[in-house]
């Protein structure tokens, strides 16, 4: 049986490296995006897209910042809570 009380701390940990993933892929597509300028259309502190993106802290978000981090990363909500299978591919840039 599956530990239920770690299961809200993974969502946010998968929350987080998403949200750093597609930030990362703007800046890959030659636009660029700071946490402070996703900080500012997700409507949120620099601090909380900070703690999201650390893979040594656990932040908690609403669904309402979930759905501002999604419109500012022009992604569906639900890309920013599901784990992302690893490329096992090196992409060159």
């Amino acid at each position: 049986m599956k530990n239920v009380n770690n299961e809200p701390e993974r969502t946010y940990r998968i929350i987080g490296e998403n949200v750093k993933y597609y930030r990362q892929l703007i800046n890959l597509k030659g636009e660029k995006m700071t946490q402070e300028d996703l900080a500012e259309k997700a409507n949120l502190s620099m601090g909380v897209i900070g703690s999201l993106e650390s893979k040594n802290k656990v932040q908690g978000v609403s669904i309402l910042s979930l759905i501002n981090l999604s419109k500012a990363l022009n992604v569906e909500p639900a890309d920013l809570l599901n784990e992302r299978k690893e490329e096992k591919e090196t992409v060159l840039i």
